[in-house]
């Protein structure tokens, strides 16, 4: 995971791998890893914006002579990333879509195998009102109110430009 913030492998009581090498000489590692990664986001269109975050597996120690990562297909029409939508909670965001990527990269060490996965997200525009926008109206109401107050009720008309102010 060559652009995330940390990353580390489930190793409860033994390491929690799974191995599977095929007949015909393909080989299926799967491992259990929590990845802590950035998202560099356009605002441009904030709050009604899509972000696009990507995510990379690559192969640092071993050329494409020795080792070539590819996304699992399946006939069934399984995709390679599988998520559940129903337990998948994001404060701020509803997934909207996934796409996998295959790369080559060519360094002068030699060509590596590179996978990467896209998450597009949908900022979740419900949040920011209840979160933002509704706090933001009731202040700006309650500060209308000191123009109702009798303009001599000195106390009054202060506490309530305290209130707004805090």
């Amino acid at each position: 995971f060559p652009e995330s913030l940390s990353a580390n492998k489930h190793e409860v009581m033994v390491p929690n791998i799974l191995l599977r090498i095929h007949p015909d000489g393909k080989v299926l590692y799967s491992a259990r890893v929590t990845v802590i990664a950035k998202c560099p986001m356009n605002l441009q269109y904030f709050p009604m914006d899509v972000q696009a975050c990507s995510l990379m597996v690559e192969c640092f120690g071993y050329t494409t002579k020795d080792l070539v990562l590819n996304w699992l297909e399946t006939e069934d029409g399984k995709r390679p990333v599988e998520y559940n939508p129903k337990n998948l909670q994001l404060a701020q965001f509803k997934l909207i879509n996934v796409v996998t990527k295959h790369y080559t990269l060519v360094f002068s060490t030699g060509q590596f195998s590179d996978l990467e996965v896209i998450f597009y997200l949908k900022r979740d525009l419900i949040y920011f009102i209840i979160q933002t926008y509704v706090p933001a109206t009731l202040i700006v109401l309650l500060s209308w109110v000191n123009f109702y107050v009798n303009r001599h009720s000195v106390p009054a008309r202060a506490s309530l430009a305290i209130t707004t102010v805090l």
